[in-house]
């Protein structure tokens, strides 16, 4: 009858072990502490704090984007279209400097047609590479997740007004 330690066969400690450092052959009976100690520290991970950096958006949607041209009856432009980032509205053609954790941000666009009759309230969050600092924001009806962030790969679209999460 084998004897089990931490779901080891105490058959197995006999067996050498080959040292990757030293290429030596060590026996496991000799280093059984070491490793035990090192399957816990593999286990046991800190916590990392989020990376932070800031970057620079630039509204860059022109009035011509915003046109929904989808409609049997015409073609209608969003009356008021606001696109808020950190809680504050980005006029078009302004830049604002954002802080992000972890390369990822969220970024909301409100629409409203017809004098409010269909309107509602988006967010879209967007994953930014490293080494990018300064991002252009554009606008289509046509594609999945609507806002478009040059260089920022957009990740999940969320329907705030109706909570509906929508993902491409």
């Amino acid at each position: 009858m084998q004897k089990q330690f931490f779901g080891i066969s105490l058959l197995l400690v006999s067996l050498p072990l080959i040292n990757a450092t030293s290429q030596t052959i060590l026996p496991v009976a000799q280093n059984e502490n070491k490793l035990i100690a090192a399957a816990t520290q593999n286990i046991i991970m800190p916590a990392q704090a989020p990376k932070s950096r800031t970057i620079t958006i630039k509204n860059g949607i022109k009035p011509e984007m915003l046109i929904y041209k989808k409609h049997w009856s015409g073609s209608y432009e969003p009356k008021p279209f606001e696109v808020i980032i950190d809680g504050k509205k980005l006029e078009q053609g302004a830049s604002t400097e954002v802080a992000i954790a972890d390369n990822k941000i969220a970024i909301q666009y409100s629409y409203s047609f017809m004098m409010g009759y269909r309107k509602g309230t988006d967010e879209v969050t967007f994953t930014i590479p490293e080494k990018q600092d300064t991002l252009q924001l554009t606008f289509s009806w046509d594609d999945d997740f609507r806002l478009k962030l040059d260089h920022g790969a957009p990740k999940k679209r969320v329907s705030i007004s109706e909570k509906e999460k929508i993902t491409g």
